[in-house]
């Protein structure tokens, strides 16, 4: 009996620490092109910076990175041109779910949904929540995350440099990690 619940227990803090390592392991971080994408779709702004984000529609991580989005544009006067691009992933959330649903809703935030797996290519994203911000004339400033683990908001390395070019035209740093699901498998 004794030897069954040492066991269990065992299984059970195992498990909780996998979990927990889930959380905090960055995913793949993908590596923008240093200037925008000829294929991108559609025109980087030419007057304020512009952010691209490529999402899973069916990452739960999803969220937390369109709240600090949110959280980045209402802490700038400046503001910048925001593209969410979702991708069509089989079997992934449809065009109503609650992740698209909020990304709809962010003032100023363009929404293209069902976006083809190579879009993932045409960026360099690798994982959900990866976000690349470029400069009036085009050129890659930061790629990165803006969450600190997945699912998780709050003060994040991505989020602060962002913040901080808006404010001042310098970036802390241009790189940061990326926490969410794999566009591998969709890519």
């Amino acid at each position: 009996m004794i030897a069954g619940v040492s066991l269990w227990s065992l299984l059970v803090v195992a498990g909780l620490a996998k979990l927990a390592e889930h959380q905090v392991v960055a995913g793949q971080a993908g590596h923008g092109s240093a200037s925008w994408p000829a294929a991108a779709g559609f025109a980087h702004d030419s007057r304020r910076p512009t952010l691209v984000m490529l999402a899973h529609p069916g990452c739960p991580c999803t969220l937390a990175s369109l709240r600090e989005l949110e959280k980045i544009q209402g802490e700038t006067s400046v503001g910048v041109t925001a593209h969410i691009l979702f991708l069509e992933i089989p079997g992934a959330a449809d065009e109503d779910s609650a992740t698209i649903r909020l990304a709809r809703s962010l003032p100023g935030v363009v929404v293209h949904v069902g976006m083809p797996p190579e879009t993932a290519r045409i960026w360099g994203a690798r994982t959900s929540g990866q976000v690349f911000l470029y400069s009036v004339d085009g050129r890659l400033l930061f790629s990165g995350g803006i969450t600190f683990s997945r699912g998780h908001e709050g003060l994040n390395l991505g989020h602060s440099a962002i913040v901080a070019f808006l404010r001042t035209g310098k970036l802390s740093t241009n790189h940061a990690p990326v926490f969410g699901c794999s566009l591998l498998g969709a890519a």
